[in-house]
């Protein structure tokens, strides 16, 4: 999984355990999983969305501070699910794109 550069979860029934699986290890000696990941896409249903992207935004903010700044994250869900706040995922990646009402 080196050279992995997407990744989409499309309603996966656990992603948490991937996002948790992307995020770098605490110690500096240890390899980032995926280091040349890009672009991360995520397809939710409503009641998904909150508690995902926040596992999302840590992942992203420990990735950035171990020197892998996502590229791009993509999130799409539910016509219900348009009421979270990413503006602390866009201060951690370079391009966040949302879409709702699939």
């Amino acid at each position: 999984m080196k050279g992995l550069r997407i990744l989409a979860f499309s309603r996966c029934a656990n992603p948490n355990a991937f996002v948790r699986a992307l995020q770098p290890a605490t110690s500096s000696s240890e390899a980032m999983v995926c280091p040349k990941l890009e672009e991360l896409v995520l397809v939710l249903s409503s009641h998904e969305t909150m508690a995902h992207t926040m596992r999302v935004i840590e992942m992203a903010v420990a990735r950035a501070s171990g020197g892998e700044k996502l590229m791009t994250v993509r999130i799409v869900g539910e016509r219900d699910a348009a009421t979270f706040d990413v503006s602390q995922l866009r201060k951690h990646v370079w391009s966040v794109e949302c879409s709702f009402g699939v």
